[in-house]
């Protein structure tokens, strides 16, 4: 299962229902992401904005099927999703970033594109 964390940017009529309506939203997120077979770990509003940010466990295709239910409703607006590595496993990432790196060297005899070349 991947971590997913997805951020969300709620329509300004979104926003003014929630300040008519506080309540505790949580549960309702949680229904959602459960029926995409998916956990929710966090929920969290980023004060002073619009947005929301969600961290999920499950199959990072259906966290994003997620985001789409929810643009669709329309109460959101934009859905940015961002698959996550634990920093245990993070030995493991980039030791794949580096054999990427070096069979892409290999197919480029070596030389460096300017899309990759920091120095322009």
């Amino acid at each position: 299962m991947a971590l997913v964390m997805l951020e969300i940017c709620y329509a300004p009529e979104a926003m003014e229902r929630f300040m008519a309506q506080p309540e505790d939203r949580k549960s309702q997120v949680e229904a959602l992401f459960e029926s995409a077979r998916c956990r929710l770990i966090g929920a969290w509003y980023v004060n002073g904005t619009n947005r929301a940010v969600f961290i999920v466990e499950g199959e990072a295709e259906d966290t994003r099927a997620v985001g789409v239910v929810a643009l669709a409703s329309k109460s959101v607006v934009a859905c940015e999703t961002r698959d996550l590595t634990a920093f245990s496993e993070a030995g493991a990432y980039f030791s794949r970033a580096q054999s990427i790196q070096k069979d892409f060297s290999a197919r480029q005899s070596g030389s460096v594109p300017s899309f990759l070349n920091a120095n322009g």
